[in-house]
């Protein structure tokens, strides 16, 4: 079964980056950070599109690679 896809607004993703929703706006300007859709004139972040962008971000070896 498919995961069901929540939608969450730049302060949230904010909080949970840790980031100011001014450094997301930045990005977003810069086509930097993760992915967002824009619904009618609101922005929002997927959280399968987050997760994934965590993924891509992630450095280091993994000794189960």
């Amino acid at each position: 079964m498919e995961e069901s896809v929540k939608l969450l607004t730049t302060k949230e993703v904010a909080a949970l980056f840790k980031l100011s929703p001014t450094t997301l706006e930045m990005w977003r300007a810069e086509d930097k950070g993760p992915k967002f859709i824009k619904v009618g004139r609101y922005v929002r972040y997927s959280t399968t599109d987050l997760k994934d962008y965590v993924r891509r971000q992630t450095r280091g070896s993994d000794p189960n690679e």
